[in-house]
Formats: C-alpha cells, sequence, structure tokens
C-alpha cells in the first residue's frame, strides 16, 4: 500500500503539470528566483477535509500556512510565525478553526495525558457545545499569540475565522490590530500591548 500511494502521487503530479496553465509554472519560477512574499500568515488545521484552494486566489505564495492536528501552537510553529513575520514581513496572520474538528471533540471528552488535549481544554474550559469550543479555541491561540513579543513590535493584525468542511464557507469571527505604541520598558517593567479592533 505504501509504495502505491507513492505511485498515485507521482502519477497525479504528471497529470497535474501537463495541465497547468503556462501562467502557473512561471509564477512558480518567478517566486522561486525572487523569494516569497506572502501576504498572510494562515494556521489551520491538519484535517484533510480544510481545503485552502477554497480561500485563496491563487495556488501559489499566498499564504504562509502553518498546519497542525487542531491548530495547536507549538515551538515549532510559533516560531514559524516569528520567521514570517521578521523576515518576510507578513502583517495578518489568521487563525482559521474549522467546524467537526477532531482534536477538539477529544478535548470535549475529557482530560488526557496530550499536549494536543491539554493545550485545547486551556482554551474552552467548560463549554461543551462544539463549535462553541472551536472558536473559543481559535481565540485562545490568537491570546496565546499576542503575548509573543514579536507580535506586540511588529503591530500584526489577527483573524479569527471558522471554516465550514460541509458548506466550504468561511465566517469571520474576530478582527484585531495588536500593537506596543512604546516600545522600550518603562520603570515597572514592559509596557503591555494594545489590542484594537479595526
Amino acid at each position: 500500500m505504501t509504495q502505491k500511494i507513492a505511485e498515485e502521487l507521482l502519477r497525479h503530479n504528471k497529470e497535474f503539470l501537463k495541465k497547468a496553465p503556462k501562467s502557473l509554472l512561471e509564477k512558480a519560477k518567478e517566486l522561486a528566483k525572487k523569494g516569497q512574499h506572502p501576504p498572510y500568515v494562515l494556521i489551520t488545521c491538519s484535517d484533510s477535509r480544510v481545503d485552502t484552494e477554497a480561500l485563496e486566489k491563487s495556488l501559489l505564495g499566498e499564504a504562509f500556512e502553518i498546519r497542525t492536528a487542531g491548530h495547536v501552537l507549538d515551538k515549532a510553529s510559533i516560531e514559524s510565525v516569528k520567521y514570517a513575520v521578521e523576515h518576510l514581513g507578513v502583517k495578518d496572520i489568521v487563525i482559521m478553526g474549522h467546524t467537526h474538528c477532531g482534536a477538539v471533540t477529544e478535548a470535549l471528552k475529557g482530560p488526557a495525558p496530550s499536549y494536543l488535549v491539554e493545550t485545547i481544554r486551556s482554551h474552552i474550559g467548560n463549554e461543551q457545545d462544539l463549535t462553541k469550543a472551536i472558536v473559543k479555541h481559535s481565540l485562545g491561540t490568537a491570546m496565546d499569540l499576542i503575548k509573543e513579543s514579536f507580535i506586540q513590535q511588529n503591530e500584526v493584525t489577527l483573524h479569527v475565522m471558522l471554516y465550514d468542511i460541509e458548506t466550504m464557507q468561511l465566517k469571520p469571527v474576530l478582527s484585531f490590530t495588536v500593537y506596543n505604541p512604546i516600545k522600550d520598558i518603562d520603570d515597572k517593567g514592559l509596557v503591555p500591548p494594545v489590542v484594537e479592533s479595526p
């Protein structure tokens, strides 16, 4: 079965290249030469039912994607966001939960010895409704991000959204900009970040 999957991937790639428009192939070459400048970071779930092509105008160069189970952020994913903000100049971060999320469903069942479940439970509290829990987890992820100094120092806007895997419709939840008007420390320590909704 493993070899069959590899063969299918190679075959699909050949078929894709045959059908791909010339403009797409030219854009791939351009991005390879000039580097990437994505307008936003997309943090979402690894779930195969979440199709990011339903969100993007272009197949290439549009989103700096970070996908984990339950869109839970760990050290590697946070540093990936940091790279996008500090080195690629990204100013917008989209945190996109989705309906029928398996990771959040597991978290609703109760405590478990899992970083994934423990992180989600810290965001959802006693919430028992799945969709509300998914939204709370996404908002909690955003709140975790604004604690990062690279977010505070670069005036980043975060957009929390919900993707419906049945209808493929994207729904807005909340957008807000984080900035630190004084980037030095005062006599009391670090000035807390200011959060503003656009």
